[in-house]
């Protein structure tokens, strides 16, 4: 156990919470990530204690720490994950987050239990909008989302007057057109 997960083990006792071995529907964090890139050149026995962990787990909702790839990359093998949670949400419907930090040091500790918290609370607030996958930089957590919506139901609306704008061009060079 390195220096990092200790200290961040103990701050999230400190919390409240206890840390052990991941339990079969319990929540979870998951550090795996912090060595090395845990599902890049992974072994065949890993991948299967990961499954077997995985389809045991009906009502687990894990929290995967892993280094940043969207924001920054440094290292795109830890990218991989991102579209693990994605296939895992879509196809299983597991509650199943990723937050990317820069380093694994004393700077996202705070940012992690704040981002543990709403992510676990978020079973019970089920009003909110569902975040899935965050970004740790300089301290401070960021969200990355997307809202689906119909286009048809988009172009009978009228945009408001301080929404984002789009520039098209037409045909290079000759007509542009602002929405």
């Amino acid at each position: 156990m390195t220096a990092w997960v200790a200290e961040f083990a103990r701050k999230i006792e400190a919390a409240g919470f206890i840390v052990q071995l991941p339990p079969i529907n319990e929540d979870v964090i998951s550090l795996l990530d912090v060595d090395e890139p845990f599902l890049y050149s992974m072994a065949h026995s890993r991948f299967a204690q990961l499954q077997q962990y995985l389809s045991s787990c009906t009502s687990t909702r894990i929290l995967w720490v892993t280094r940043t790839s969207q924001i920054l990359c440094p290292d795109p093998r830890y990218g991989l994950i991102l579209g693990f949670a994605r296939t895992m949400r879509a196809e299983y419907q597991m509650d199943f987050a990723t937050v990317e930090v820069e380093e694994f040091d004393r700077n996202p500790e705070d940012a992690l239990i704040d981002i543990f918290l709403k992510f676990f609370q978020q079973r019970v607030q089920r009003d909110e909008t569902l975040d899935y996958e965050y970004a740790i930089r300089e301290g401070v957590p960021h969200v990355p989302r997307y809202l689906w919506t119909h286009l048809s139901k988009n172009l009978l609306e009228d945009a408001a007057p301080h929404a984002p704008k789009t520039l098209t061009l037409e045909q290079p060079g000759i007509t542009m057109i602002l929405l």
